[in-house]
């Protein structure tokens, strides 16, 4: 699927989804592909965009950025590909303020949707003390259920100013 490349300058509140704060790049799901990501995850952010989870910090950060999209069931699914995402390759968030935090697939999981501590500042151990910067994916598994949970999380590995 191929997505508008959104710019990082132009992260202002634009239709359902509400105010866009970063760019999501997954090379793993196409070349150029890039979603942006705004705030929040009720309906009616993810039916436009990747929403951010509320609480959860922000790109760089030490702790959790932890972010959710939908597979199916909308007609752009963000994560639509999320099966095409191993361990190993880069994941990008770049900032209204062209700072791009690059991320490296570390652990692809799947869990039952009651397992909210996938989103903890140290994924899956809530009461930890955070020593680095991650980053969340949440979808639903399977790709037309809603019975599990796909979790793939990414530590920073860089951070740079850019052009976007």
């Amino acid at each position: 699927m191929t997505r508008r490349e959104p710019d990082p300058r132009d992260l202002r509140p634009r239709g359902a989804g509400g105010s866009n704060r970063q760019v999501l790049r997954i090379p793993a799901l196409g070349k150029n592909w890039a979603q942006p990501v705004c705030e929040g995850v009720a309906e009616q952010q993810l039916r436009a965009d990747i929403g951010h989870f509320p609480g959860t910090e922000e790109p760089g950060q030490i702790g959790d950025f932890a972010l959710a999209g939908h597979r199916s069931g909308v007609a752009t699914p963000a994560f639509e590909g999320i099966d095409r995402i191993k361990t190993g390759p880069t994941i990008t968030v770049t900032t209204g303020n062209r700072i791009a935090y690059t991320n490296t697939v570390t652990k692809i999981t799947n869990v039952a949707p009651t397992k909210t501590d996938v989103i903890a500042q140290v994924p899956g151990r809530p009461h930890a003390a955070p020593t680095g910067a991650k980053l969340t994916l949440i979808t639903c598994w399977p790709a037309t259920g809603r019975s599990r949970r796909a979790v793939v999380e990414a530590d920073l590995a860089s951070s740079h100013e850019g052009t976007g």
